[in-house]
């Protein structure tokens, strides 16, 4: 269920962004109005992109640590049981998944060139 419910996030935002390029106004300025619908367009692509990535991770993981990790190999499925050595290891890589995620939106955050790289962003120039 948790991975339907976090699928059902990029959904939202695909249609989200779908709607909003599908309703935004004609402009006297053509160039603007084109990359403005561009920009939204490349948003709900690269959504896509993530929703796929995303599901992937979500399905996969498990085999792709069994892969690397072969003591994950006989581990029961997540909360049943108690937590094994092994276990607690699979816990700390989910960790350093997330701290490296958090650690790469905090440098975005520091420099802030890196942002070019969003189309959305270069409409504020």
């Amino acid at each position: 269920m948790p991975r339907w419910l976090g699928l059902l996030c990029y959904v939202a935002a695909i249609l989200a962004a779908l709607l909003a390029w599908r309703n935004l106004p004609i402009v006297a300025d053509e160039p603007l109005g084109l990359r403005v619908r561009n920009a939204i367009f490349a948003d709900a692509a690269f959504l896509g992109v993530f929703a796929v990535l995303f599901w992937l991770y979500a399905t996969l993981r498990r085999r792709l640590i069994n892969r690397f990790s072969p003591e994950f190999r006989n581990l029961p499925p997540p909360g049943i049981g108690l937590a094994g050595e092994g276990e607690q290891r699979g816990a700390r890589i989910d960790r350093g998944i997330a701290r490296a995620v958090f650690a790469l939106l905090v440098a975005a955050l520091i420099f802030p060139a890196v942002l070019d790289f969003f189309p959305r962003l270069w409409l504020c120039r």
